[in-house]
């Protein structure tokens, strides 16, 4: 449910309606709601070490997204935008992430109201800039229409819901820049078993200046960077050719 969903775009229909019949409150509604964030938190995945810091696993990131415009251009913001931000201001859980869509017709209350809630100290919501990200697609050949109803999915990535979209080389890697100083100051050789990882630099004991230390550097950051486009780059090719990943295309 969370990723790729613009949660009060499509659940403001159903609450509109339950509301205007009586059959609940928005104090009701916004438990609900609460209630949906603590399930969010039943949720996981095993991760590598690196991905999640220590242990082997994590949460599932199934980003909320709210605001932005509507299909026709428009905004999208309604009650449930602020149901959505007030309860996760009232329980300050990290799960699910929030995403915020701004654009210039975004209203000043809802950029207040989310100010009020990043000013609580979680971190939340994240905010998405449409007059970047909506060029962006376009650009890519995504419709106007579709661009119009994006949403984010886990930490930053812009998808188009119901359609057959994927992240494709985005997800090629974290990369590591102090690493790459760590193995400038030992010749390309990691500090923990001792492996030559990088190319062999010069040895850190002939040094003379800082910007020796910054060339060895950069010599290994270019090394791992090639190899991280490489990966990337082969990613795409095998997406273009349709052979890897082949995804359904979900109604919303």
């Amino acid at each position: 449910m969370g990723c790729g969903v613009r949660f009060d775009k499509v659940f403001y229909p159903f609450y509109k309606k339950d509301v205007e019949a009586g059959k609940i409150t928005r104090e009701e509604a916004q438990e609900l709601f609460e209630c949906v964030w603590i399930k969010f938190l039943e949720t996981g995945f095993l991760h590598p070490p690196i991905w999640s810091g220590s242990g082997g696993g994590g949460l599932g990131w199934q980003t909320v997204t709210i605001g932005g415009t509507t299909n026709e251009g428009g905004d999208v913001t309604n009650d449930v935008t602020y149901l959505v931000l007030d309860s996760v201001d009232a329980l300050k859980t990290l799960q699910p992430p929030l995403a915020l869509r701004w654009h210039s017709g975004t209203p000043r209350e809802l950029l207040l109201r989310a100010t009020e809630v990043l000013g609580t100290g979680i971190g939340q919501p994240a905010i998405f800039n449409d007059h970047f990200n909506i060029p962006r697609l376009m650009k890519l050949g995504v419709p106007l229409e579709d661009v119009r109803d994006y949403a984010i999915s886990t930490c930053m990535w812009p998808v188009i819901p119901g359609k057959n979209i994927v992240h494709r080389a985005s997800n090629t890697g974290p990369f590591m820049t102090l690493k790459c100083l760590e193995l400038a100051l030992n010749q390309g050789r990691g500090m923990g078993a001792g492996e030559q990882l990088g190319p062999e630099t010069k040895d850190p004991l002939t040094f003379s200046s800082i910007d020796e230390i910054v060339e060895a550097t950069m010599e290994q950051f270019m090394y791992f960077m090639r190899g991280e486009f490489c990966l990337g780059n082969l990613a795409n090719r095998l997406y273009d050719y349709e052979i890897y990943l082949q995804r359904p295309v979900l109604g919303c």
